[in-house]
């Protein structure tokens, strides 16, 4: 997918947001207000070498990945088949936002095409990388997530097909602790981004791409 007038934000940051483990259209109402990205706030830190942090926690993240879940060679076909139909609807930059990918309970999720794009983390090697390895950067912000026009989260990698099921990553809460967590094994640690923590959900395909 070719991103147009994208930049890369960097900022330190810690995140809070809903449990993205279990999702129906009742609990999506609240399940993200309190996602946030607020200054990563740590004494001296500018007596610390922040480099050093940011990479000190891109190596403790590496101990906590998920297995690898590879897609198999007809799940890797179905992706990239419903990733190609949803691309052709976005020839037209207008249609940005106003006909979604899928849906997550009443999230209305789809492409961003625009703009800038968040640096973030997901608790596993994406599926599609494991077999595809240039495919794209599932660090990368790869949409968004309404709900009534307000965004409410970002989603991080293209959507799969899985095990009978259709995936994105979306964020979570699972890691609220992850930065004390690092500190015990580094004395400085910083999260570069301001994507914060995603993990996989199960999404809902609408019927325009799928009858197809």
């Amino acid at each position: 997918m070719i991103f147009k007038k994208i930049s890369i934000v960097l900022v330190f940051i810690s995140f809070c947001g809903g449990n993205s483990s279990s999702i129906t259209s009742e609990t999506t109402t609240t399940l993200f207000s309190g996602i946030t990205t607020t200054i990563q706030l740590q004494n001296n830190i500018e007596d610390i070498d922040v480099s050093l942090a940011m990479q000190n926690f891109e190596e403790f993240w590496l101990t906590k990945l998920k297995e690898d879940r590879p897609l198999s060679e007809e799940e890797i076909k179905v992706t990239l088949e419903l990733n190609n139909l949803m691309s052709s609807k976005f020839d037209d930059l207008t249609l940005e936002g106003t006909q979604p990918f899928f849906y997550i309970g009443d999230l209305k999720c789809g492409e961003k095409i625009r703009g800038t794009l968040a640096l973030g983390f997901i608790d596993e090697n994406h599926p599609i990388k494991l077999s595809i390895s240039d495919i794209y950067g599932p660090e990368l912000m790869w949409g968004s997530c309404y709900k009534d026009e307000e965004f409410v989260t970002p989603v991080y990698g293209w959507p799969f097909f899985q095990d009978g099921e259709w995936w994105a990553f979306i964020n979570t809460d699972k890691y609220t602790n992850i930065l004390e967590e690092c500190r015990k094994v580094y004395e400085n640690c910083i999260v570069p981004g301001t994507g914060g923590i995603n993990s996989r959900v199960k999404i809902v395909i609408p019927d325009i791409y799928l009858d197809k």
